[in-house]
């Protein structure tokens, strides 16, 4: 039975007596790995006491083979091998057992053992079965390539068996000639390495074996002995096979086991040693183990070369690569030898491949040698050399053409032989064709030395005509004759024996004589294109194609036809008619010609039609016209080349049109939304520029004319469907709300509405006083047609092409404008001025240059260098300016500049004076532009300086130098004139403006002076006959500037429809400023007998309703009908005029806007019928016909007129009848009860016609409200109703006086200064009498007007603009805005009386106030001033004026203080030895700095400063003078008996005592009303100044009353902190507020003066009341809101009553409002 375990072994190392738990796992793992210590399961445990470990097996033969490892190694990690020994334990009860320890690694170490594998299988198979012998242990892996290393093949093993190559389980050995790796196994594997494509079979057992190392002179018989020799532990030899190169044999034997024998023995043959190992057929290789034989290469081979071959293999070097790679895989390298040699050898060496990784290709190694010169032979058989024997001359005749490519020729002068070198097939497919040529060339050249040559010389061209012929005949009579023709020298060559050639020239001058010659007479254009084209080639492509033997010459400017027969010369001609042509085209925009696509289909043309022979020209050619583009040649290359270019022209001529649009707000919606619209008018290069100038406001449209046009289309078709509506709020701070809420307005929007807020602004609308945001002063149009104007804006920000920069002579922009614009601009100007001065060194004065303008909003700047001004050099420093100006334009007009901003140049650090600086500006201006005719690119000149003393001295020069201009350019300097909106967009563009007008439904008509051909307008109207459509002198005007194109659209359209007498045909405006032409077709004048009036009037109405149809705005008649048709003038104008009203009357326009009338400068007749029948009258014959005005009778339409301005005045019968008929041609459209007209011949620009008079305030105020509309600053009006109306003089009066006084409490007058009351004389004390009465009007109104105070600031109107895609968008969109803005408005009510004290300082803070805020401060009443505005800049003016009160309220009190002190103390000056009194305040101040015990004090005496010294009484003013000064009291009063004693005090506080009588009586009369409060004590209060101020007054009003009752006992509640100032000052508003305002109130009982509202109790329960002495006098009942005391009689209004009561009959309240009409006589200390 076997042993149990488990089995012991002792583990010592380099440890411990306890070595760490960890080193023990590792052991623990070492010892249980088969593989690698050859142990398996086990337990590790410590011995007790002992300094080893214990191993424990559970097998023996583990605990074996552990034993038997003859070193053991555990590898740690980071540290060295860590050497381990085991034994077996000593017995238990027996001695110790002495056994050596077995150290062995884990890996072999480094001497291996050197056996043959068979050698050691054989040993280690020695006592296994007899079966296991017949097993092979060698397995061979098959596909083993030569990119797996012997390496990854002992993982591979080592992973399948778990055996170790280290621990010599198994050999590898690679065979690289059968791709197999055999491994040799102690026991056998039979596996697959699928993964690998590897296959693992067994190996065979052998019976062959390879000796090597064999001694010279052996055979195979020997060997065969050798190796049967039992003692060489040979046997029976089957085969044997003798490599004598080698020294080496195959030996086969009967069995296999004697190879196992041979393997371990060392055999001597012939006494030297040799070497035997098995081998295998399978694998056709020997296994040599691990001792393999060492591999010797073959010697290099050289070889011979043919010179010629490698000259042609070195030819290129793809051949000697594609050798080079063959000979690589044959693994030989190549050394070629050099260029040029002598006797060229290549070399052929072994390359290193043939030993790759350890792995010998044996077998090639031995046959290498072969193998190899084979191989290079055969690559060499594959080229030819091949020589042939060739005569120099021969040589020079063929070489050319037996050249080839793949061929080395060459030519061996000395021996004469041409060597041809090559691939061997390439060789043998040419060397017949190099034969013949050899042969021919040299049999060729043997004749030649026998032939002779003559030359004639014949013109190419006719040639060409003699060629076919002639060669022909030449062919068949001398075909030994050889022919050619020279071009160089223009001649015939004849070659050939003597006698054919001199026949054949024979032949040819015949031929020659025979030809017929003719002139042509063409047009210059072909001529020219003739000229230019190359007549050799040119005659024969035009000719040779119909086979026509002709030619051309070119003689000068006539063309010479040449050919064989007259016959033939008429086919040519007829021939040239037709193959040739020209074409011509008229080009407008010259600027076309520069641009890079016409150039470029230019070029493409020239290329296309002259790339082989030229057929055709293009030339451009200038006329007298402009530029012409002629095109010649060849019919279908003119036509092709004409039609491409005219579409182009067509397409790409710049033009530039204009769609006006009148609001800014559209412009910017249609901006926005329709982008998508500019993007694609971009894409096709139209260039959109948004107008926004008050004089050009709309879309620019510049490009091709195509696209324009069509873009002009949808500009307008989305600009009428635009919605737009004005939002009006006449509220204070709208606008600056709505700019700072802008995005917070923007944001709160619905995005489902598509609209557009635009806030309107100075000038955003048609006439505006404003340019750009500017504002304009003034603004003329000069009689060249420029817009001048002066305004008040920033340089840095403003809007012009150019600026001029007022610059010193260095460019150095360091101060005033220049420095502004030079920081606005950045360092680029200053940089490129710089530049300036040091190329063109300084800038003298009255000179300027141009630079860029860095980043300011203008194109460039002109820098202008004035001069310095000197008194005594004035006239030369006023004519520099004027150069320094008049070069600055000159500057603006070369770069094309259409607008150029100008400062004022020099009248800043330069010194130069205002006036004379802004009369030679302007004069400079005057000068250069009066002359009409002076074409300029300028259109707009703005004067503009930030400074409004220099824009008003820029005005007044405009105004003295240009007054000599038209009544119509005047009118720019004050208000516009009514129709000044149907101005044309460009007037110098489109014609003079004689007269216009506007119809009621809002259609102008335009009445102008200009030519038709250069109008700009959307549609032409054209007249035309039936028979010649464009015969007459009109429609040659147009056809010329339109172009040909006209002519031919026309055509078409005539051959499209019927055209008859009446018939209006539409094309397109081709080259005119215009989309479309209408061509009417004009009956002739049949004096009114016939229907020639009717159809007149059908065609003008076609023609007004085709804009509609369109969509269309403006159409411009000429004087159609009175030319060929012979039309009367004037019933011309009376036709077209009539027709236009009907036409606007009739119906509605929804697009058309303008209609013009345009007559020719010269057609001075026309001018002369149609201006005395001026528009304005037509209009006013027109409304009188229609009688849409005068529909009552004459008798009961009353006419009241107003002069504007400053007029004398006149009868209003005399107005009336004087200007009848001018008030019915200039009135415009009724504005309420009224209808406005120019003033006419009056000295007043307009005259207001009022209808009716039913209320004549009413009337008055709302004519005074258009006058400020309209920026009036004076109107004069006639005492309205006094007339026929009869009313009241005195009535009349009032109210016109009330509607003024109204219009101004209002703050309505802002513009309006003056307003004059022109009145008869018996009118006149009327008058008079109700404007003294208003003298007595309030202080308040008195002192507004004293100070000249604004009464209300004119509240400026916030226009929204609003534009949106649908009008229900646009709608509630404006509710939106409105609710918004209003809500945040607020108002306050400021009350007080004090107001009405108000000075010149109060009201100047108030105009600051409203200047400075988004406020109205306006007036309700002496009393009252009501703040309106944003809320928190009203919150600002209520704590303003509320200040303003307080300041007053100090002043009244400091006033009071100083009246009731000069009672009794008065100090008094020295002048001229009489005292004089000083006055109450500075009474006051001295006797305040005498009680302050002050030394000196500072005071005035009539308005100069003095100093008062108190201690010598002298006062000393600023001269040093002098005086004295003194100071008297005055008696005092007498005061109160019942008095305590004062004790020098002016204020005593005596307590009553309660059983005193005065005491009781005033308890009683407290507690009628208030019984159930309790009295804690009655204070009487003693002071004498109040008591002084109050005894005068009461004797005052005594006297002034006859009656002594004027005072009565009454009750004042207050609060605790008053009482101290009440006490010292009396009584004062400011502690009272009440229904009655800020008055001061009593009350008759206690009652309603002891509430909590009027005495509130202090922290300790305490209430405090007055009983007091208050003088009432005379009163009356005041009611809400009696602010003031009304008079007591009106004959008398400066005396008023003294107090107000609530109830004349039992008064329970008074109201005083003078402080000093009350005494505080008893104070009353109470509580609940």
């Amino acid at each position: 039975m076997a042993s149990s375990g488990p089995f012991p072994l002792v583990l010592e190392g380099p440890w411990d007596a306890d070595p760490p738990k960890q080193l023990c796992n590792k052991l623990q793992r070492y010892f249980q790995s088969p593989r690698i210590s050859g142990g398996g399961e086990c337990d590790l445990k410590k011995q007790t006491g002992q300094h080893g470990l214990l191993l424990l097996f559970k097998q023996e033969e583990v605990r074996q083979r552990v034993l038997k490892r003859e070193n053991h190694e555990l590898e740690l990690p980071g540290q060295e091998k860590l050497k381990l020994t085991v034994r077996l334990p000593p017995a238990k009860n027996e001695n110790k057992i002495s056994e050596k320890p077995v150290t062995t690694e884990v890996k072999v170490s480094g001497d291996q053992d050197t056996k043959h594998p068979l050698e050691r299988r054989s040993a280690q198979a020695e006592g296994n079965s007899e079966d296991a012998r017949t097993i092979s242990s060698l397995v061979v892996f098959n596909n083993v390539h030569h990119a797996i290393r012997e390496d990854f093949l002992t993982l591979l093993v080592e992973n399948i068996s778990g055996f170790s190559e280290i621990n010599g389980d198994f050999t590898i050995e690679i065979l690289p000639e059968a791709q197999a790796a055999v491994i040799t196994f102690l026991k056998t594997i039979g596996k697959k390495v699928k993964d690998l494509k590897i296959s693992a079979s067994t190996l065979e057992m052998t019976r062959t074996i390879l000796v090597e190392d064999l001694p010279p002179g052996v055979n195979e018989i020997f060997i065969s002995l050798f190796f049967e020799n039992p003692h060489n532990g040979g046997g029976p030899v089957t085969m044997v096979q003798y490599f004598p190169n080698d020294n080496s044999a195959l030996v086969e034997f009967e069995t296999h086991e004697v190879i196992d024998t041979l393997l371990t023995k060392k055999l001597l043959f012939n006494n030297s040693p040799i070497s035997v190992y098995p081998y295998y057929p399978t694998l056709k290789s020997a296994l040599y183990g691990k001792a393999k034989p060492l591999v010797k290469l073959p010697d290099p081979l050289t070889v011979p070369m043919e010179p010629y071959i490698l000259k042609f293999l070195q030819k290129g070097d793809q051949v000697i690569d594609e050798i080079t790679s063959t000979m690589e895989r044959c693994f030989c390298e190549l050394t070629w030898p050099q260029p040029n040699c002598e006797e060229p050898e290549i070399i052929l060496s072994p390359s290193d491949s043939l030993v790759s990784q350890g792995r010998t290709k044996r077998n090639t190694i031995k046959t290498w040698n072969q193998d190899i010169s084979k191989t290079f032979s055969d690559l060499m058989s594959e080229y030819q050399v091949n020589t042939y024997k060739v005569d120099p001359l021969v040589w020079e005749a063929i070489r050319d053409s037996i050249e080839n490519e793949g061929i080395l020729t060459e030519f061996d002068e000395h021996q004469e032989t041409v060597i041809r070198v090559g691939r061997l097939e390439d060789m043998q497919g040419t060397e017949l064709q190099v034969k013949t040529q050899i042969e021919r060339a040299t049999q060729k050249i043997g004749r030649e030395k026998q032939t002779i040559k003559e030359k004639l010389i014949v013109c190419p061209r006719r040639f060409s005509i003699l060629h076919n012929k002639l060669e022909e005949t030449l062919h068949k009579e001398h075909k030994d004759v050889e022919v050619t023709y020279e071009a160089l020298t223009k001649s015939i060559c004849l070659s050939g024996l003597a006698t054919d050639v001199y026949k054949a020239k024979s032949k040819i001058l015949e031929k020659l004589q025979s030809l017929v010659q003719k002139y042509l007479h063409i047009p210059p254009q072909i001529v020219q294109f003739l000229q230019q084209v190359n007549c050799e080639t040119f005659s024969e492509s035009l000719f040779s194609a119909d086979k026509i033997s002709a030619i051309y010459e070119v003689e000068g400017e006539a063309i010479l036809l040449v050919g064989s027969s007259p016959q033939v010369l008429s086919e040519a001609e007829e021939h040239i008619q037709k193959a040739l042509d020209y074409k011509c085209i008229d080009v407008v925009d010259s600027e076309i010609l520069n641009d890079c696509q016409w150039k470029t289909l230019i070029d493409s043309l020239n290329k296309k039609y002259s790339s082989s022979s030229k057929t055709m020209i293009i030339e451009e050619q200038n006329t007298d016209t402009g530029v012409k583009i002629m095109i010649a040649g060849c019919v279908s290359p003119v036509c092709e080349s004409y039609q491409l270019l005219c579409e182009f022209i067509e397409k790409n001529t710049k033009v530039q049109k204009f769609v006006a649009v009148i609001s800014l707000a559209v412009i910017e919606y249609m901006k926005v939304e329709n982008e998508q619209i500019w993007h694609s008018l971009r894409m096709k290069k139209v260039k959109i520029d948004f107008k926004t100038h008050v004089n050009e406001r709309g879309i620019l449209l510049s490009g091709p004319k195509e696209e324009v046009m069509r873009g002009v289309a949808m500009v307008k078709k989305t600009r009428n469907s635009v919605h737009v509506k004005k939002v009006s709020i006449d509220e204070p701070g709208v606008k600056v709300f709505s700019k700072t809420k802008k995005n917070c307005i923007q944001g709160k929007q619905n995005k489902s509405l598509i609209v557009l807020f635009w806030l309107q602004e100075n000038g955003d609308e048609g006439n505006g006083g404003s340019i750009d945001g500017q504002k304009v002063h003034c603004k003329i149009t000069l009689e060249s047609g420029i817009l001048l104007t002066v305004q008040e804006g920033d340089l840095t920000q403003f809007s012009a092409d150019v600026v001029v920069n007022a610059a010193n002579e260095d460019l150095n922009h360091c101060g005033g404008l220049a420095a502004a614009l030079s920081e606005a601009a950045g360092p680029e100007l200053q940089r490129e001025c710089s530049q300036i001065v040091q190329q063109q060194g300084k800038i003298s004065p009255g000179s300027a240059v141009v630079s860029g303008a860095g980043q300011l909003p203008y194109q460039q700047v002109i820098h202008a260098v004035g001069p310095r001004w000197r008194e005594e050099h004035a006239q030369s420093c006023v004519q520099l300016l004027k150069n320094a100006i008049t070069m600055s334009l000159l500057i603006a007009g070369f770069h094309g500049h259409q607008s150029i901003a100008i400062p004022a140049l020099g009248s800043g650090i330069f010194g130069f004076p205002l006036k004379d600086c802004a009369e030679a500006i302007v004069l400079s201006i005057k000068t250069k532009f009066q002359d009409p005719s002076n074409k300029q690119s300028l259109k707009m000149i703005h004067l503009v300086d930030s400074s409004e003393e220099r824009v008003q001295a820029f005005s007044e020069a405009v105004r003295k130098n240009f007054g000599d201009l038209s009544p119509g350019n005047k009118s720019a300097f004050g208000m516009q004139s009514e129709n000044q909106d149907t101005k044309l967009r460009k007037e110098d563009t489109c014609g003079k403006v004689l007269a216009s007008i506007k119809t009621t439904e809002g259609l102008s008509i335009l009445l102008l002076k200009g030519d038709i051909q250069n109008a700009e307008t959307d549609i032409i109207v054209n007249s035309i006959s039936l028979d010649f459509p464009l015969n007459g002198a009109l429609s040659q005007a147009i056809l010329k500037k339109a172009g040909p194109s006209l002519q031919e659209e026309l055509n078409t359209v005539r051959n499209r429809i019927e055209m008859k007498i009446g018939s209006v045909l539409l094309t397109s405006g081709c080259n005119l400023n215009c989309i479309f032409v209408l061509h009417a077709v004009i009956p002739p004048w049949d004096e009114g007998k016939g229907d020639s009036q009717k159809i007149m009037e059908d065609i003008i109405r076609e023609c007004l309703e085709t804009p509609e149809i369109l969509s269309l705005t403006t159409v411009t008649f000429p004087a159609i009908g009175t030319g060929l048709a012979n039309f009367p003038k004037a019933i011309f104008a009376e036709l077209i005029l009539s027709q236009v009203f009907k036409f606007s009357s009739t119906r509605p326009c929804k697009t058309l806007k303008e209609v013009r009338i345009l007559l020719h400068p010269r057609d001075q007749e026309n001018i002369k019928v149609m201006f005395p029948f001026s528009l304005e009258n037509f209009c006013g014959l027109q409304k009188l016909k229609q009688k849409s005005v005068w529909s009552m009778p004459f008798r009961t339409l009353f006419h009241v007129v107003f002069y504007i301005l400053n007029i004398s005045w006149v009868s209003v019968v005399h107005v009336l009848y004087s200007l009848f008929f001018f008030f019915l041609s200039t009135a415009s459209k009724p504005h309420g009860n009224f209808i406005i007209t120019q003033g006419g011949n009056l000295k007043c620009k307009k005259i207001i016609h009022v209808l009716g008079h039913k209320d004549i305030k009413e009337t008055v105020s709302s004519v005074l409200q258009e006058c400020e509309k309209m920026k009036s600053k004076s109107v004069s009006l006639p005492a309205i109703g006094t007339g026929q109306a009869k009313q009241d003089p005195v009535v009349v009066a009032k109210k016109i006086i009330d509607s003024v006084e109204d219009f101004a409490w209002k703050g309505s007058a802002q513009s309006v200064k003056k307003v004059k009351v022109v009145i008869l004389p018996e009118l006149l004390e009327v008058f008079y009498d109700s404007m003294k009465r208003r003298e007595a009007s309030p202080k308040m109104f008195i002192s507004l007007i004293k100070h000249n105070f604004a009464l209300g600031k004119k509240i400026k109107s916030t226009i929204f603009q609003i534009c949106g895609e649908s009008e229900e968008n646009v709608e509630s969109t404006a509710s939106w805005i409105q609710d918004l803005t209003l809500k945040e408005q607020e108002s306050y009510l400021s009350s007080d009386e004090l107001i009405q004290n108000f000075g010149e300082k109060e009201f100047k803070e108030l105009n600051t106030l409203q200047k400075s805020l988004n406020i109205i401060i306006s007036p309700r009443n002496n009393f009252c001033l009501q703040a309106t505005g944003l809320a928190k800049d009203v919150l600002k003016a209520t704590k303003t004026i509320e200040d303003m009160i307080r300041r007053a309220c100090l002043r009244r009190e400091e006033d009071s203080k100083a009246e009731q002190l000069s009672h009794f103390i008065q100090w008094q000056y020295n002048q001229n030895g009489v005292f004089l009194s000083f006055d109450k305040i500075t009474n006051f101040y001295l006797e305040k700095a005498r009680e302050e015990k002050k030394n000196t004090v500072d005071i005035k005496i009539k308005n100069k400063s003095c100093t008062v010294n108190f201690h010598t009484n002298i006062a000393t003013d600023t001269n040093g003078h002098s005086f004295p000064v003194q100071r008297i009291t005055k008696s005092e009063d007498v005061i109160p008996t019942h008095w305590a004693n004062m004790k020098e005090q002016n204020l005593l506080l005596v307590e009553l005592k309660p059983d005193q009588q005065e005491y009781m009586i005033v308890q009683n009369n407290f507690n009628k009303t208030c019984s159930n409060y309790y009295i804690e004590k009655i204070e009487r209060i003693q002071n004498k100044s109040l008591w002084s101020s109050y005894e005068t007054i009461r004797k005052n009003m005594n006297n002034q009353n006859y009656r002594t009752d004027n005072e009565r006992f009454l009750f004042f509640g207050t609060k605790a902190d008053s009482l101290l100032k009440i006490n010292n000052n009396g009584f004062n508003h400011n502690y009272i507020r009440n229904k009655y305002g800020k008055k001061i109130y009593f009350t008759v009982s206690a009652f309603f003066a002891a509430s909590d509202d009027h005495s509130p109790p202090d922290r300790y329960g305490q209430k405090f009341i007055y009983y007091a002495r208050v003088l009432t006098g005379d009163y009356t009942r005041g009611t809400y809101p009696y602010f003031d005391f009304p008079p007591q009689k009106i004959q008398n209004p400066n005396v008023q009553y003294d107090s107000i009561t609530d109830d004349l009959q039992k008064p329970n309240i008074f109201v005083i409002c003078q402080e000093h009409h009350s005494y505080p006589e008893y104070l009353i200390t109470f509580r609940k």
